[in-house]
């Protein structure tokens, strides 16, 4: 028996040596200002860790860091600053690999990389099939990015930020073309070569590509190629991914029962949602690398506390055990902390989150009430004053003195909870809405003189007056939280049946699309 556990021991050294080997990464690049930063990243579960930086000297850089296991691993290298696109090399290494990458642009995704590794062979081979298209893609990132500074900078003029916007999404368009452009040629590869963690990397990737893409054309050649994946590889992480986003799982939306899931706390009880019933629940979907998700901690400890007698607040952490337990630490959550230890492949898939922070909220009955992703200062105490606060009402049509006069009418979407149309009143000299805006105490908020009206046909119907408030000036909330106003704007046609309310065309601007002006069709 000695003699057993001895032979495992040595074993383990054996591997735990060799798993510290070091591999070298040198690089050579022309056309790229010494005293640029090079760095090289790890993926950690949902994180990405720095391993190492080098400045650039007569376009030299170098790396001699440890292997993290046996296993071929895909490490990336990144670099910023002007002319530089938002992406990355992958590098595959292992343990004593020695790997040389040369480059004459700052188009890093595309640079050369030669090594012995057998990944790195497969992933050169998808690189050069793809190169052209790549270095593109990486050319209209560039562009891009310089147009985003352009439409945030304050010397920007409103025309050169219009000009900015278009131009953008015209290059966005070439981007997606360019992407499809991409997919054959990416299969054919596939197809020829076998099953490798350079092609799982791969794969997922496509899968990706067919969970997002609109009107994805190759999902048949995708399942074909998933197919061959061994049971074994299925049931990795990796495996569970791409099979969650070829295979979703269908999203429960507002009004459907609540999803739930076998919870863990830090000390491994189990809990569930169901568990909660009684009180609305609020679950943050969040992860430990999400810098909004951290922001918005403090606010959720004050929603907690302020609602504790309507409202259970439930934390989901996608991290690993590891990461979810150092965060934990590290931010001291006292609310309902769980993690249901399946990543992206869980509860997270079954509520359709695809960018975190996310937020869910669920009655006491159990139904889902609404769901929305993103955090800014005060944007969950507003969420909450608009959800659980504001009284709920009945549509319905009234008739006074020629006037069709509509009260509370319902909605098909809104990304302004906090806005309420009390009533529209239909004539043929104008429309006008009533409103009551929910806001916090202190903050201030601008109604657009641009606002407008559109109907199904895309004509825009001005606003053309407004009581109590003033059209382009702030208005700042009194300490009830709550401020009145009526808008009036050019008459809709009489057979109009439902309206659209812009206040503009960014995401940002509130927008309630689908207000209904009939019963018939609420």
């Amino acid at each position: 028996m000695k003699k057993l556990f001895l032979t495992i021991g040595l074993m383990l050294f054996v591997w735990v040596v060799k798993a510290q080997g070091e591999f070298t990464m040198e690089g050579k690049l022309s056309g790229v200002e010494d005293g640029t930063l090079i760095n090289l990243y790890r993926s950690e579960g949902r994180l990405m860790g720095r391993i190492a930086t080098d400045t650039l000297r007569n376009g030299m850089f170098r790396f001699k860091e440890k292997a993290f296991s046996n296993e071929p691993e895909c490490l990336m290298l990144t670099s910023s600053g002007e002319g530089f696109p938002n992406t990355w090399l992958d590098v595959w290494i292992t343990p004593e690999a020695k790997v040389m990458i040369t480059g004459n642009d700052k188009l890093l995704s595309t640079w050369k990389v030669s090594s012995d590794v057998k990944e790195q062979k497969f992933q050169n081979l998808y690189i050069d099939a793809t190169r052209e298209m790549k270095k593109r893609n990486q050319q209209l990132l560039v562009r891009i990015l310089e147009l985003y500074e352009k439409e945030d900078s304050k010397t920007t003029t409103t025309e050169e930020k219009k000009a900015a916007k278009a131009e953008r999404k015209e290059l966005d368009r070439e981007r997606e073309q360019l992407s499809l452009q991409e997919l054959p040629v990416v299969l054919k590869l596939m197809r020829e070569n076998p099953v490798g963690p350079a092609w799982i990397r791969l794969l997922d990737k496509l899968c990706i590509k067919a969970k997002y893409m609109k009107g994805f054309p190759y999902r048949n050649e995708v399942i074909a190629l998933y197919n061959r994946l061994p049971a074994a590889d299925k049931q990795t992480e990796a495996g569970k991914t791409i099979t969650t986003n070829l295979f979703p799982p269908e999203v429960v939306k507002a009004g459907d029962d609540m999803a739930d899931a076998d919870l863990y706390d830090l000390d491994g009880t189990v809990h569930h949602l169901a568990d909660y019933k009684g009180k609305y629940m609020l679950v943050d979907f969040w992860s430990r690398g999400c810098g909004p998700c951290r922001m918005a901690l403090p606010e959720m400890k004050q929603i907690a506390e302020m609602y504790k007698d309507r409202l259970t607040v439930i934390s989901l952490s996608s991290d690993d055990e590891k990461n979810w337990r150092e965060v934990s630490k590290e931010e001291n959550l006292t609310w309902e902390n769980l993690n249901d230890m399946q990543g992206t492949n869980g509860l997270y898939a079954k509520y359709g989150v695809s960018g975190i922070p996310h937020y869910v909220l669920i009655s006491p009955e159990g139904k889902v009430v609404k769901s929305w992703s993103g955090y800014g200062k005060n944007s969950l105490k507003l969420k909450m004053k608009a959800l659980l606060d504001i009284p709920k009402h009945e549509m319905s049509i009234t008739h006074k003195a020629g006037i069709k006069q509509v009260n509370y009418p319902s909605n098909q979407s809104s990304n302004a909870d906090n806005l309420v149309f009390k009533q529209v009143e239909l004539s043929d000299t104008a429309t006008t809405i009533h409103l009551k805006v929910y806001y916090l105490p202190r903050n201030w908020i601008n109604f657009s003189p641009n606002t407008y009206l559109t109907t199904y046909d895309g004509k825009k119907y001005r606003v053309k007056g407004a009581e109590g408030v003033t059209l382009g000036e702030r208005l700042v909330i009194p300490e009830s939280g709550e401020v009145e106003m009526t808008l009036h704007f050019e008459p809709l046609p009489g057979d109009a049946r439902t309206f659209d309310y812009m206040e503009g065309e960014d995401r940002n601007d509130w927008q309630v699309k689908g207000i209904q002006l009939s019963l018939s069709e609420k």
